[in-house]
């Protein structure tokens, strides 16, 4: 990255010393050529500096939001919208929450590290059901999941979609997670785990 911006210095530093010096049609050559590679890019990185904020919360071009997200992901994007500790008596798990950003989102359970590629074996069946006001919005059941392996934790994801093409951003909503099976023989196979909203990945 830094070679290509001395290259880019470089390039941009020759174009200006040609306008300087030449003269004529070789000198509108070279000011139409700093046009292009030079005050274009600017004005568009200028463009998506000061909008970047927005596009990422839908607010403007979000489509280019999942892309600034990775490009330069905010401080806050890994906070959960909604969390709670999984508790062997208990099936049903209620959340008010809202979707800041634009593009993926998961639900998951998420537990101790496991072993690369250890698979957690479950029986477990979840029903993620998001409503806005009375009305539901948004309904998906997923048995087992699929697994992930993070840097400090373990997981199993269960249901996955994309925000706003599935649900609104910056919008109240409320969920209703319930989740079925032999919770408390899993808690005393893989330990604590945690029923979690948050933002997934969009590469």
């Amino acid at each position: 990255m830094i070679i290509l911006l001395a290259i880019y210095a470089v390039v941009i530093a020759s174009l200006i010393s040609g306008i300087l010096i030449l003269k004529g049609k070789q000198r509108k050559f070279l000011l139409s050529l700093t046009v292009i590679f030079v005050v274009l890019p600017l004005c568009i990185l200028s463009f998506f500096g000061i909008f970047k904020s927005q596009m990422q919360q839908g607010k403007l071009l979000q489509g280019f939001g999942p892309l600034l997200l990775l490009v330069s992901p905010p401080e806050d994007l890994s906070v959960p919208l909604a969390s709670e500790n999984i508790v062997p008596s208990k099936q049903e798990y209620q959340f008010h929450f809202k979707h800041k950003y634009v593009g993926n989102y998961i639900v998951e359970l998420s537990f101790r590290k496991l072993e690369s590629m250890e698979y957690p074996d479950n029986n477990l069946e979840l029903q993620y059901i998001v409503s806005s006001g009375d009305k539901i919005v948004f309904s998906r059941s997923s048995k087992k999941g699929w697994p992930y392996w993070g840097k400090n934790t373990s997981g199993l994801t269960f249901v996955s979609y994309n925000v706003p093409e599935v649900l609104p951003v910056d919008h109240d909503l409320f969920a209703s997670i319930t989740i079925k099976g032999d919770i408390n023989a899993f808690i005393n196979k893989y330990g604590p785990a945690q029923m979690i909203i948050r933002k997934g990945s969009d590469e």
